[in-house]
């Protein structure tokens, strides 16, 4: 039902653009003649503003030539493309194009897709912005809190992950470097990872000395992070060792859960870094037992832009 209603448009649209076309390309040298009149009556105001001083010289200068070269636009118009010639190409564009809109919605459109009324729209977009607003607030009363309580390193970590939650990198970073000068060497190999994450981000997808020193620790405090592993590799690829990048990433995905969310990410960096450094990985393999057994499909690595 839906592609009869789609036909039957696509044939009104087509009448309804093939007859004005026509009629454009019949009454061609009409109207030809009528906009050729309009633009002698243009330039013989441009003369009349010159004679009152209402324009200046150099202005109707500009003037007159636009005019003139839109008046030989009319005249090439007119030489290129005969009457019988646009009457097809009125009626070809009018038919094809249609058909064509229908055949490319065939291959990609949802007709069963439900409906989403604008109320709906609507009342989602209120509720993005009430939960944005909380978050806000909730910020706002933890900055609050930790300016008088600035040694709360826990304060710290949840205003950072806050930070983190709405993209607001560069304040992400100072709020862990914070809860790191609090917590020293008892952070723990998440803390480290997402503090990292976070640097990695700030600098547009760039692993920072920074970023890299506290990826190796998490790795040290936990060697199956899987975030500290991704970047390491990135970090690698990035100083231009893409061979050392991609055995680090294969390393990864060799002991990797079969659904760990974050596969698809680190298979396409791999994928990016062979080509451009015109590697076949298939001639790597994982490193001879350096595996550990098992990662966990949690936490993801964040793709990275690409800087």
């Amino acid at each position: 039902m839906i592609w009869a209603v789609a036909i039957g448009l696509a044939l009104a649209v087509a009448a309804a653009l093939a007859f004005p076309l026509l009629r454009a390309a019949r009454g061609g040298p009409a109207r030809r003649e009528y906009d050729l009149a309009v633009y002698r009556d243009q330039l013989a105001e441009i003369e009349r503003d010159v004679a009152r001083g209402t324009v200046a010289e150099p202005e109707a200068r500009a003037a007159r030539a636009e005019i003139a070269r839109r008046m030989l636009a009319v005249g090439a118009d007119a030489d290129a493309a005969p009457s019988g010639m646009l009457a097809g190409i009125a009626l070809s564009a009018a038919v094809v194009l249609p058909l064509a809109a229908i055949g490319l919605y065939a291959g990609t459109g949802r007709p069963t897709l439900p409906a989403q009324p604008l109320a709906g729209r609507q009342a989602e977009r209120t509720a993005q912005q009430a939960e944005a607003k909380q978050m806000d607030e909730m910020v706002e009363g933890l900055q609050r809190r930790l300016a008088r309580e600035p040694g709360d390193a826990a304060g710290w970590v949840l205003l950072a992950r806050s930070w983190g939650v709405m993209e607001r990198w560069p304040q992400a970073v100072e709020a862990w470097r914070k809860a790191m000068a609090i917590v020293g060497d008892g952070a723990s190999a998440a803390d480290s990872s997402a503090y990292a994450e976070a640097a990695v981000m700030a600098a547009d997808g760039v692993v920072t000395p920074e970023a890299k020193r506290e990826f190796q620790r998490a790795s040290v405090a936990d060697p199956g992070d899987p975030r500290a592993g991704f970047y390491l590799g990135l970090a690698q690829a990035q100083a231009g060792d893409a061979r050392g990048a991609l055995q680090v990433w294969i390393d990864l995905v060799a002991r990797a859960p079969a659904d760990a969310p974050w596969l698809p990410a680190v298979r396409e960096r791999m994928a990016e870094t062979a080509r451009g450094a015109g590697i076949d990985p298939a001639s790597l393999g994982p490193t001879p037992g350096g595996a550990i057994a098992s990662l966990p499909a949690t936490p993801p690595p964040r793709p990275a832009p690409t800087p």
